[in-house]
């Protein structure tokens, strides 16, 4: 029989892998059929990136070995299949995934990057590969196989015809046993698996910077019967994570019944323990239920209410209409009464934005009560978005930097492969140097507001002194940069040697922040300065102070405000107590973050503060709070009893 491999090859994440869905879909489909089952033998399904030579001299005379590509493993995919097609010749090397465009391909067979490669696989894969098989089986003749490119005989590269795929009803791996070996493998190696859960496919929308949105596809849902089977087998084989594939998880009515049955679940075997998805754009009442739902029963990873920018000519240029700010801070205040975690999404580098309006977008999200955590990810040109189009590119006159892929919360590579990425640093409206101002005023948001650490302060000072959140988190950036000697402002000074190392683009230059202390992982810049602080703690509160007494508040009112931020701020080595206060802090910022207005008052109270995670190790702390728990909202205590005197004067 001939014998197939296939790769689809990532990091781990401390002991943490992910099933190799992608790759596990294509085998299950093909091997469904039984002419494939008597012609070829499925010999191994890769997941891990292994050593290229050891996983050479695995390999038992290949016929043909398959790559799902994307920015977390091109490169590595591509030094694999060079080094295979050099032993075994005669050997079909196929590359598909997202990172697999006609226009790569085409720009990469120009200058011979690629000419290893015998067939590549555009778009969705289950079909193609099937049909590839089935074709090598019989003549070689791939000519009918839509949606392929390939090298025949003679002459150059000929690419098929593009058919949109709307089959749906495509066989599962997990309950095809296609992942039996690995679940077995996983006691032997000491790994927790992660299972990928595809409700539905496509995406109705066509963002930019989305390598969905050139297709603008019509959703087509899997069938239900297959969905609860799979999440049978994930209670089953005991999966704490199951992360939801969709692009717009609750858009469908039928979405609540998979939330319950995931609470069934979880309810009766204990797994999974998690769900994380993203969720419709347009947030209502269904995705709000399914969010209470899931974090009643404390498997929520936190509801996305992504915005990508609030800029409109920004949302214009990348094909994208968010919801209104009024009803987003309905919303907001709706999820912080009933404390489930949200988190925002904002982009760094999209056509349009602006210094001034990328600092003011980040501000109107906390005027809207997005407290919890909002994310800032760099904008990347992925090569199936329409961003990465040549018309685009040059319209918007876009940028980029090719520099090492920025893998954090995983040990620092060990392998001599460079993942790249390719990252937008200056357009049209917004020149290399603003990118790197609204980089650093990202890196405050984050690590300072939505981390906590200034989080109280700031939201005081824009109720009770009208200081607007930019204006803030400008200054403290512009006072720690002239102080370089504080903890702070050496700290700062560090970010900002990082991000001109990576502008450079200077050998292993990445925006990340490794150390040991807080385990043998790469730390996002923001995550890594946090930690730092926090580790420096009564530093760096002693010399915040001297920053907030330029604000000329009260001395009795900073010196409880600052008692109340500093308690809040959860830490390793803790133990409770109660905090004695002189003004009704409780009250002030649970009503104003809920858009309730309410005035600062001296009354005298006595609150506890909970430690919702007691951590006696700093490795612990980092991975269970700052990791694991950011999206959550973990790095702040919880509130517990308080008792509050009546006003005094």
């Amino acid at each position: 029989m001939k014998k197939v491999y296939m790769w689809q090859p990532n990091y781990l994440y401390g002991n943490d892998a992910y099933f190799p869905y992608s790759i596990g879909s294509l085998a299950a489909y093909a091997w469904s059929d039984s002419s494939i089952k008597k012609e070829y033998e499925l010999s191994a399904l890769f997941f891990l990136r292994e050593s290229i030579d050891a996983t050479i001299k695995f390999l038992e005379e290949p016929f043909l070995c398959a790559f799902s590509c994307y920015v977390w493993n091109f490169e590595y995919n591509k030094k694999l299949a060079k080094r295979i097609k050099e032993k075994f010749p005669s050997c079909y090397i196929v590359f598909g995934g997202h990172h697999i465009s006609p226009q790569s391909v085409t720009a990469s067979l120009a200058c011979d990057e690629m000419s290893y490669v015998d067939i590549f696989i555009y778009d969705e894969g289950e079909i193609a590969f099937k049909e590839v098989l089935e074709a090598l089986a019989v003549n070689g003749d791939l000519r009918s196989v839509p949606n392929i490119s390939y090298k025949p005989t003679v002459g150059g590269h000929v690419f098929t015809e593009r058919k949109m795929v709307m089959e749906t009803n495509f066989p599962s791996p997990y309950l095809m046993g296609t992942f039996d070996h690995m679940v077995q493998l996983s006691e032997q190696k000491n790994l927790n698996f992660s299972a990928t859960l595809e409700t539905n496919r496509g995406c109705p929308y066509s963002c930019a910077y989305c390598d969905w949105g050139i297709y603008k596809s019509k959703i087509r849902k899997f069938p239900m019967e297959r969905i609860k089977a799979e999440l049978d087998w994930f209670a089953e084989q005991k999966i704490d994570l199951v992360f939801g594939a969709d692009s717009n998880f609750g858009i469908f009515e039928r979405d609540e019944e998979i939330t319950d049955y995931l609470l069934h679940l979880n309810k009766t075997y204990g797994y999974p323990k998690k769900f994380r998805v993203s969720y419709a754009k347009n947030t209502g009442e269904r995705i709000y239920q399914i969010n209470k739902k899931l974090n009643d029963q404390g498997m929520c990873k936190g509801a996305t209410l992504s915005f990508q920018s609030l800029d409109p000519l920004t949302l214009s240029n990348i094909g994208r209409k968010n919801i209104s700010q009024d009803f987003f801070s309905e919303l907001m205040a709706q999820y912080y009464r009933e404390r489930i975690p949200t988190y925002s999404e904002i982009i760094l580098g999209l056509p349009g934005e602006t210094l001034d309006s990328f600092k003011q977008g980040l501000s109107q999200l906390l005027k809207s009560g997005q407290h919890d955590s909002i994310n800032i990810y760099l904008c990347e040109l992925l090569p199936n978005s329409i961003m990465a189009q040549h018309d685009y590119i040059q319209r918007f006159r876009i940028q980029t930097l090719k520099t090492r892929l920025n893998q954090y919360h995983c040990a620092p590579e060990e392998d001599d492969i460079e993942e790249l990425s390719t990252i937008v640093i200056s357009n049209l409206s917004l020149s290399i140097e603003d990118w790197t101002k609204c980089y650093i005023f990202s890196w405050a948001i984050q690590c300072f507001h939505c981390l906590g650490f200034t989080r109280y302060i700031a939201v005081y000072l824009w109720y009770e002194k009208g200081i607007d959140y930019k204006e803030f988190y400008s200054e403290l950036i512009e006072y720690f940069s002239i102080n370089a000697d504080t903890i702070t402002g050496k700290n700062l000074k560090n970010i900002c040697s990082i991000l001109n190392n990576f502008l450079d683009n200077k050998k292993n230059a990445l925006l990340a922040i490794y150390d040991k202390k807080f385990g043998d992982i790469l730390w996002p810049l923001e995550e890594g300065s946090y930690l730092e602080l926090l580790y420096n703690f009564e530093q760096f509160y002693t010399e915040l102070k001297v920053f907030l007494e330029t604000y000329s508040i009260p001395n009795d009112i900073l010196t409880d405000l600052l008692k109340y931020q500093m308690c809040s701020i959860q830490q390793p080595f803790y133990k409770e107590s109660n905090l004695e206060l002189q003004y009704n802090w409780v009250d002030f910022f649970e009503n104003n973050i809920s858009h309730y207005n309410v005035k600062l008052k001296k009354s005298h109270s006595v609150v506890s503060m909970e430690q919702t995670h007691v951590e006696n190790d700093w490795k612990d702390f980092a991975r269970e709070i700052v990791w694991y728990g950011r999206k959550g909202g973990s790095t702040l205590r919880k509130v517990g009893e308080f008792y509050e005197s009546k006003e005094t004067v």
